[in-house]
């Protein structure tokens, strides 16, 4: 199983110990400003939001914590 950085760094903080999404601690009201750093919140997790590439032997991912990994 792969993870990403942004997801080993704080997958802890941001979910369950079911592993399940932990939406109060993402979301911490419903105001517009608090939508918009919860939205951040959860791109810091490092989800793979693009295709793979694949060049050789290499397969090669974007996430959304900015960073672009190349599984071997």
């Amino acid at each position: 199983m792969f993870e990403s950085d942004g997801s080993k760094a704080k997958a802890a903080t941001y979910t369950k110990a079911d592993g399940t999404p932990n939406i109060e601690a993402m979301y911490r009201t419903d105001f517009y400003d608090d939508v918009v750093l919860g939205v951040n919140r959860i791109m810091e997790l490092g989800a793979i939001l693009s295709s793979p590439v694949v060049a050789g032997e290499t397969v090669y991912v974007a996430s959304a914590d900015g960073n672009l990994y190349a599984i071997k």
